[in-house]
């Protein structure tokens, strides 16, 4: 500030000789001398021009008009405020040689120049005109030229129209641009046949031209799968916010964001640019999350409209896909039910016919201009060390100028890009951004993935199998993967901080937005070793940057955490939460249309007080949990939850949740049956007697020991009365209800109380405590007509007149059959360890086994029976039972009932037959649950051939199979085909169907071992001295890479003697360094061979060249097997036929030679193909070893 007060204005201000008004203009030309950069040139030269020379003739001033005064005071005020819009450069970058980049890197026929603002005035004083010849004529001459040399046909304005597109069309938004440099950039088109390069440097010499380059390809920074429509939400496939390792990925290996989810979903207030290709605007999953006005195309002059691409949907739906909106995937700041999440703008720079041409430096400008805070940027340029100067100005101008209602500055999010090198890809590379690079679901380095020291940070961005799941155009949803989709994830977690700051009404600046995001990530070091330093600060993670805010930057009173609403029945929901790290107490509301009101500070509330503006008191106190009860079924309620602080005020944030309470909305259907899969469901059924026409199916075992406390200790209400008599289908998915407890003082009970024509089947019955009047069963008390199939029941069952362990009674032309009842049974009369009337009934392989005592009329199967009682197959257990008779049925002893003679006339696909379990009694074939069974895997050899798997359920299911990599084998069906060394889970699954459960997941390790590097090393002799020739090395595959050191020599040795050879391969599939011994001795032609495997002198056979040429004379195979005495080959074909046969022709040692001329026995020439050696050896001892070969031949 010294130097705003020096000269002349201190000295007269001390002699008190300036008037006010004196004083006024002194300070406005001190303003602008204390100005800098474009703004003091602008004023200083152009604004103002000779009237500066003026500004102290204070004759001059005070002839002024106050009008005039006015006017001058509000230019100083627009010209300080303009100063606040002054042009940052927030990063240097490197210049472009442009000698090293390729033709490839650049559109041809278009450049982008700058020009000086002399220029600038002439090209937009006079209109461009086209010459006959083509070129644009500008009236600058020398400019002219150029334009007439290069065939220029067009300049066009790179920043045009932004100022009036600007949210706050003001002339200040237009000053700023002008500050910038903006209108001073023009796009032009070139002949296509001239050079690019030379119209570059050309420009770049004239004198009205800052800056000239070429323009860039950008491209997208992902790639794209085919789409699907999932009938469900596909949250679970979204392991990039929650691993379970699902995908076979590493538990944890995400961005936590089930955990960041309880502190913030998204503020509306947040505006996201999506920088890209189209989104689509009206995608289900997106339109209520999209900014008013949508966006723009820059990427076609030819249309405003956007074209909807599936990268920029992807990229938007990671962003903010809506969230609990019952359809596909959920988006990481997209809200909740109660409130929609962060605003999209979706800026379309790719995909339209003047794609990239300008708009990736135009897009950025406008984002800012329409108060986006974040710039997202899944592309870049399709070359390294290249950029436009346009594109990273307005980089800078979002930084400064971006930010909106909720941040001071805007952050510019880019993609690292996906050549899988370290290398500066811009503007990823460009200090000034957040660039992102990609991992996997294992927390590595994806293989695609860019890395440097210009990485600031990773995030998921899919893999091969485990791709990145969401939105795609179209209003579908599809997998990609590219660090075009781990960069969304660090935009929406940005996102999810401003929208916790913002609510809770803290103002970030940029940068200390980008330092809780940098410092707060998960260390990926020890899963990449070999990038440490290169990907950032390390994996992001969105719990940790939220608690960083909470912790750094918010105010101490903020709203409770993971607050959750359930509905565990028909009247009420269960609430919980926790309180925020200073403990404060909270307050609870609930409200049935999502509106609730504003607490009033110093107001203390108590439970069932209502808010003015919506919402009614739940809870207010010091603890973590609350069930609010008396509520109506079926019905939606809504909640939110503040913090309270001692003196009584509440926090500015809130934290929403939601439940609906249970009901049927209407009874199943044969096609469509309601699912029952928790004990409330069960409550609600029992409920409600209109729905007793429907079909359910039970989903799970359920233990229902709840039931003791129902109905005031009457336990579980029956389902079905005489009068309202259950006429539905009860499917019991091979699952069991375990614990039932009834007490009622009634007749007609069991679960089912009364049945009339219905349905059940495939339900067990365990430990059941059931007391009733007359006509009670564990099962069912009364059977009319109905019909039940492959169930049973366990427990105890009391009652008092035609009581039974299964069914109480039934008639009217009912029928049950494979089931059993293990239920001790008292009553008064007519008591049956199965049922207890029989009268008009079929009944087919049942049996009883358990205790049956009665007043009067107790029988061992059946209590009571009438003359159209049909049993076949029907028995109870006399010993066990301890009643020796039966109105109906046959008895046996325990002996009897536990051998499989008995029951050889069962269906064995429904029953499993007496044995070691279940008492040694029969059971249904359901209640050994579907399991798999897969039978253990040998380790095998890389370029061993295909074989089968043996994997089956027990269920007879059909069972799936997958790998947790795809680079080790193959699958097709369950042959297995080798494709490379190494380790590979093969996960089994079975999903069940309407009987059976999904089967536990089985899974095994399967290894390829290396293959044994093939090596024949032999010499031959000059037969005119009888020394050593040449030592030949040949191996198998042909051409592997490998070394040799004979005695640590690289030369192989001429000389008679032992010698060690050590070879070392690098190829991953073959064992890398073994060693053997090479024998030389002059007296024979083929001296010796030596293999080298996994062990020294490993026994093996081996060709010699493997594929081998049909145009070849014969086909060699070396044997080795130590101790051999005889050995021979047999020959086959790929399908098992016999081709040839050969002996040993001369056994030497442990080394066998072969040859095959490649015809078969009839000494016809065999065709190209597959085919198997086997080759026999016996020792002196007689042990015979067998070694086995795959060979190729080719024409």
């Amino acid at each position: 500030m010294n130097h705003f007060f020096e000269g002349s204005f201190l000295v007269h201000w001390h002699r008190q000789t300036l008037s006010f008004h004196d004083f006024f203009l002194f300070f406005f030309y001190q303003l602008l001398l204390f100005s800098n950069g474009a703004i003091l040139e602008v004023c200083r030269t152009q604004i103002f021009g000779g009237f500066m020379k003026y500004l102290h003739m204070r004759a001059w001033f005070h002839a002024l008009s106050r009008r005039s005064f006015v006017f001058i005071a509000l230019l100083a005020f627009s010209i300080f405020v303009q100063l606040q819009g002054a042009p940052r450069r927030t990063a240097e970058v490197p210049p472009v040689v442009l000698s090293e980049v390729s033709d490839s890197a650049y559109y041809p026929g278009r450049i982008r120049i700058k020009v000086r603002e002399e220029a600038q005035k002439l090209l937009q004083k006079e209109p461009l005109r086209t010459v006959d010849h083509g070129a644009v004529q500008t009236g600058i001459a020398d400019l002219d030229v150029l334009n007439e040399s290069f065939a220029v046909s067009r300049y066009k304005q790179t920043f045009s129209g932004l100022a009036e597109a600007a949210a706050l069309r003001s002339p200040a938004v237009r000053a700023r641009h002008e500050l910038w440099g903006f209108y001073r950039w023009y796009d032009l088109t070139l002949s296509d046949s001239a050079s690019v390069i030379s119209a570059v440097e050309s420009f770049a010499q004239h004198p009205d031209v800052l800056i000239a380059e070429p323009v860039y390809r950008i491209v997208r920074y992902g790639d794209e799968s085919r789409t699907w429509r999932p009938n469900d939400p596909e949250f679970t496939n979204q392991w990039h916010y929650h691993n379970t390792g699902q995908n076979f990925g590493t538990v944890g290996s995400d961005i936590s964001l089930k955990e960041a989810w309880t502190i913030e979903r998204g503020h509306a207030d947040v505006l996201v640019a999506i920088i890209d290709d189209g989104v689509d605007h009206s995608h289900p999953d997106l339109q209520g999350n999209m900014w008013d006005g949508i966006g723009k195309n820059f990427a076609d002059d030819h249309t405003d409209d956007i074209i909807p691409g599936n990268h920029g949907t992807h990229v938007a739906g990671t962003v903010a896909a809506m969230n609990n909106n019952g359809i596909g995937v959920a988006g990481i700041a997209g809200g909740d039910e109660t409130e929609r999440g962060v605003t999209l703008m979706g800026l379309q720079i790719l995909g339209g016919e003047e794609e990239a041409f300008g708009g990736g430096g135009v897009a950025p400008v406008f984002a800012a201009d329409n108060g986006s805070a974040i710039s997202q940027n899944s592309w870049g340029y399709d070359a390294p060390d290249v950029y436009n100067q346009a594109d990273l100005d307005a980089i800078d101008y979002f930084n400064e100028h971006g930010g909106g209602a909720v941040m001071n500055g805007g952050i510019s999010i880019f993609a690292a890009g996906n050549d899988g090198e370290k290398a500066e890809y811009y503007p990823a590379a460009y200090e000034a951004t957040l660039s992102v690079a990609a991992t996997n679901n294992k927390d590595e380095r994806a293989s695609y993935s860019n890395y440097g020291e210009t990485v600031d940070i990773s995030a998921p961005g899919g893999g091969f199998g485990h791709r990145v799941i969401s939105t795609v155009a179209g209003g579908g949803y599809g997998g990609m993967q590219g660090t075009s989709m781990a960069c969304p994830h660090v935009s929406g977690v940005a996102a999810l901080v401003l929208s916790a700051a913002h609510r809770n009404g803290v103002t970030l600046d940029s940068e200390e937005l980008r330092t809780i995001l940098l410092e707060t990530t998960d260390p990926i070091d020890d899963e990449n070793p070999d990038f440490i330093g290169m990907l950032g600060t390390g994996r992001l993670n969105a719990a940790a940057a939220l608690h960083r805010l909470q912790d750094e930057y918010l105010p101490d009173l903020i709203a409770p955490a993971f607050f959750t609403a359930s509905s565990p029945n028909v009247e009420r929901v269960e609430l919980a939460w926790e309180k925020n790290s200073a403990q404060h107490d909270v307050l609870i509301l609930r409200s049935e249309d999502a509106v609730f009101g504003t607490p009033e500070d110093a107001y203390s509330y108590a439970p069932g007080d209502s808010l003015a503006g919506g919402g009614v008191v739940v809870y207010t106190g010091g603890g973590t949990e609350v069930v609010d009860e008396g509520l109506q079924k079926g019905t939606t309620y809504y909640y939110r939850a503040f913090s309270v602080d001692s003196e009584g005020g509440y926090s500015q944030a809130w934290q929403n949740a939601s439940a609906t309470t249970w009901h049927f909305t209407e009874a199943g259907t044969a096609d469509d049956p309601r699912i029952i899969d928790s004990e409330d469901k069960l409550k609600a059924l029992s409920s409600f007697s209109r729905y007793w026409d429907g079909h359910y199916r039970q989903k799970g075992d359920l233990d229902v020991a709840g039931t003791t406390k129902w109905n005031d200790g009457a336990g579980f209400m029956p389902i079905g009365s005489e009068e309202t008599p259950f006429t539905g289908a009860y499917h019991g998915g091979g699952h069991r209800l375990v614990n039932l407890t009834i007490d009622a003082g009634q007749d007609y009970v069991g679960f089912f109380g009364f049945i009339k024509d219905g349905y059940v089947d495939s339900l067990g019955i365990v430990d059941a405590d059931i007391s009733g009047g007359s006509q009670t069963g564990a099962l069912v008390g009364s059977l009319r007509g109905g019909e039940i199939y492959s169930s049973f029941t366990t427990g105890n069952v009391s009652g008092a007149i035609l009581t039974g362990g299964f069914v109480g009674g039934a008639h009217d032309g009912s029928r049950i059959e494979n089931s059993y009842a293990k239920t001790s049974v008292t009553g008064s009369q007519y008591v049956g360890g199965f049922i207890g009337s029989a009268q008009k009934v079929e009944l087919e392989n049942v049996f009883s086994t358990q205790s049956v005592d009665a007043d009067f009329g107790a029988g061992g199967f059946a209590g009571t029976a009438g003359n159209e009682a049909i049993a076949t197959a029907a028995y109870w257990d006399m010993e066990s039972s301890a009643v020796a008779t039966s109105n109906l049925g046959e008895g046996k002893t325990t002996a009897q009932m536990t051998d499989s003679e008995t029951f050889d006339e069962w269906d064995t696909t429904q029953w499993m037959l007496p044995g070691e379990t279940h008492e040694g009694y029969p059971f249904l074939l359901w209640e050994d649950k579907n399991t798999i069974l897969f039978t253990e895997i040998e380790e095998k050899v890389f370029g061993d051939l295909p074989f089968m798997l043996s994997v089956s359920a027990s269920s007879g299911l059909p069972v799936s199979l997958s790998l947790s990599r795809d680079d080790v084998i193959s699958l097709d069906g369950t042959e297995v085909t080798i494709l490379n060394a190494g380790e590979v889970d093969i996960i089994a699954t079975q999903e069940g169907d309407d009987l059976y459960d999904p089967a536990e997941e089985v899974r095994q390790t399967f290894t390829v071992l290396p293959a044994p590097v093939k090596i024949e090393i032999r010499h031959t002799q000059q037969t005119y001295d009888g020394t050593p020739r040449s030592v030949s090395v040949y191996t198998e595959p042909e051409d592997i890479s490998h070394s040799i050191r004979y005695d640590g020599e690289e030369n192989a040795p001429f000389e008679k003697g032992t010698y060690e050879v050590v070879v070392e391969v690098t190829e991953k599939n073959y064992i890398g360094v073994d060693t053997a011994e090479l024998r030389i001795e002059a007296e024979t032609e083929i001296i010796h061979v030596d293999t080298i495997g996994d062990t020294p002198g490993r026994a093996g056979l081996f060709p010699v060249k493997n594929p081998a040429s049909l145009a070849d004379e014969q086909f060699k195979f070396a044997l080795t097997a130590p101790e051999a005495v005889t050995a021979s080959i047999r020959i086959f074909d790929a399908l098992g036929n016999l081709i040839d046969t050969q002996e040993d022709p001369s056994p030497q040692g442990s080394g066998h030679l072969f040859s095959w001329d490649m015809t078969n026995r009839r000494g016809q020439q065999v065709g190209p193909g597959t085919y198997v050696i086997i080759a026999t050896v016996e020792t002196e001892t007689g042990q015979v070893q067998q070694f086995r070969e795959v060979i190729g031949l080719r024409k």
